[in-house]
């Protein structure tokens, strides 16, 4: 993965989070970083456990921030992930709401 136009933020979400409202999430994430002039790349975990995976490709791709967009599993693998292999530029941020916590890397 590599950063994609001026993406400075990347998602990483559960599709089937919260009854399949990870799908949506997609979309709506994309839209209020669009309104606000941002860009934001949102991945779907692709299977269980890789969450962890896809947040260290993205760190070590120079993302300024990693958001754990959802469902608990995903923000829960992404938070281990962070404090495990001591990411110092991680620090945990709000809930997203109806899809989980968030952690960020800035």
């Amino acid at each position: 993965m590599s950063q994609t136009g001026a993406a400075t933020a990347i998602a990483i979400l559960n599709p089937e989070a919260g009854h399949g409202k990870g799908r949506k999430l997609a979309t709506t994430l994309a839209k209020v970083f669009r309104d606000a002039g941002m860009r934001i790349e949102v991945l779907i975990t692709p299977a269980p456990a890789e969450a962890a995976r896809l947040a260290a490709e993205a760190a070590d791709d120079g993302y300024a921030t990693v958001i754990a967009a959802g469902g608990d599993g995903t923000a829960n693998e992404i938070a281990n992930w962070a404090t495990r292999d001591g990411c110092a530029t991680c620090r945990p941020s709000s809930r997203t709401p109806g899809a989980g916590s968030s952690t960020s890397a800035s």
